[in-house]
């Protein structure tokens, strides 16, 4: 996974089009990030293409749950197939044990590992979801770690071990043999797997984008049907939904209050509020322009729930990309069928 990341290039953006919200900051945080450095091939994927990373990762740890469910359900075949033998087979016998009793507090930290990266995926901003990646590549659970090399170890022993005794002296020691085999083979195929997966999403993710080196943009008319436009203001704050609510900014407050009980002086100091702020986080600020949204503003709201600057997204979606900046979600009639 981390050679096809290396291999593949990052899509470099318009050269008319500003990068997301956060992202500058974002990228110094990675560069700062303590065990996972910039140095390391897996934040450099992590932050060349976040999302492609947030589902191999995953993926790749369903994988990994279902290739070891089938090597310890086989492993401990062997144990019952044969209980109750003697000689060497008795420490063949308690090998085994050891492999089952390593592989059992494994499953908690494989469900909160695959919850992590659930969750990492879940970011709105690609540049959120590589911070939350790098978070989680750089604090590793120690006891999982443990467990895993314990498990490497003991495979290396049992194989040396099953390999020197005669086949004709043990089966115990031929079928255990086996049973490393199908292990060294599923470490192998797991790593393929992602890898396939990873180049296959990045892949996909170039020719949505780019559609064979033609950039796939919106008509006017099909932007006009699949999306909404609106002003800002105290309605459509208190309409956000939870989900896109993120911190309100420290310098700024959304004022709630009916526009029609508003005096004048009020009025005019919210607008002026708006338009003289600093700095604005969650979703009081435009992603594309980084500037916070002004009272009477035009937006366009896509079916995403996202929403910018009108003349930001419009710029993005009829001269780039038919697709949300945020969450790649495709505008028009194949974002209600896809």
């Amino acid at each position: 996974m981390v050679a096809a990341a290396s291999a593949a290039g990052s899509p470099a953006p318009p050269s008319d089009f500003q990068l997301p919200r956060g992202s500058y900051s974002a990228s110094l945080r990675l560069d700062a990030a303590g065990s996972g450095g910039s140095g390391s091939p897996l934040v450099e994927m992590f932050q060349a293409f976040p999302r492609e990373s947030a589902i191999v990762m995953r993926r790749g740890v369903e994988l990994g749950v279902v290739c070891n469910f089938v090597l310890v359900v086989h492993c401990a075949i062997l144990v019952r197939e044969y209980w109750g033998t003697s000689g060497i087979d008795i420490v063949l016998h308690a090998l085994c044990l050891i492999r089952l009793a390593l592989v059992a507090p494994r499953p908690y930290f494989w469900i909160s590992t695959w919850r992590l990266f659930v969750g990492a995926g879940r970011q709105p901003t690609p540049a959120q979801i590589a911070e939350q990646l790098v978070d989680i590549y750089a604090h590793p659970f120690a006891k999982e770690r443990f467990l895993l090399l314990s498990y490497y170890v003991w495979l290396v022993v049992v194989s040396a071990m099953t390999w020197m005794i005669p086949a004709e002296s043990s089966l115990y020691a031929q079928s255990l043999w086996q049973h490393c085999v199908l292990s060294f083979a599923g470490i192998v195929l797991h790593r393929a797997i992602c890898v396939a997966l990873f180049a296959s999403l990045v892949q996909r993710q170039r020719w949505r984008q780019h559609g064979g080196g033609k950039r796939r943009c919106v008509a006017p008319s099909t932007l006009d049907l699949n999306t909404t436009k609106v002003v800002w203001g105290s309605k459509f704050v208190s309409a956000i939904p939870l989900r896109f609510r993120l911190p309100s900014c420290s310098r700024r407050e959304v004022h709630n209050e009916d526009a029609s009980v508003k005096t004048a002086r009020s009025v005019s100091a919210a607008i002026a509020a708006a338009t003289t702020a600093v700095s604005c986080e969650g979703p009081e600020s435009c992603s594309i322009c980084l500037a916070c949204y002004a009272m009477g503003e035009q937006l366009r709201v896509l079916r995403c729930g996202h929403y910018f600057h009108r003349s930001c997204v419009d710029t993005w979606l009829l001269k780039h990309c038919n697709s949300c900046p945020l969450c790649l979600l495709v505008v028009g009639p194949a974002a209600a069928t896809g």
